[in-house]
């Protein structure tokens, strides 16, 4: 049995994506804080930018991972059914 650790999937594979995810959600919050507690408006406005940039890219690499994931899960599947033409399968034809 793998060790499974914090950077790591279920079967104990190191993951870059949530690695990318972790470094980019520290990124947000650094520029969060940044902007917070600057004196200038442009930086507040600029780091409140920069945060929700970071914020998006933290989490839209793992959402768009997990759906790739499962469209293979789904497609390797043997209960699965076939994917269908509807031009072909249409009874109106």
């Amino acid at each position: 049995m793998k060790r499974v650790g914090f950077l790591t999937d279920d079967n104990g594979n190191k993951s870059a994506v949530r690695l990318m995810s972790f470094l980019s959600l520290f990124s947000s919050i650094f520029f969060a804080t940044y902007g917070l507690f600057s004196s200038n408006k442009d930086t507040q406005s600029t780091g409140t930018n920069l945060s929700l940039i970071f914020l998006t890219a933290a989490y839209s690499g793992k959402v768009g991972q997990k759906y790739i994931e499962m469209q293979n899960e789904q497609s390797t599947s043997p209960n699965s059914p076939r994917p269908t033409n509807p031009i072909r399968n249409n009874p109106n034809n």
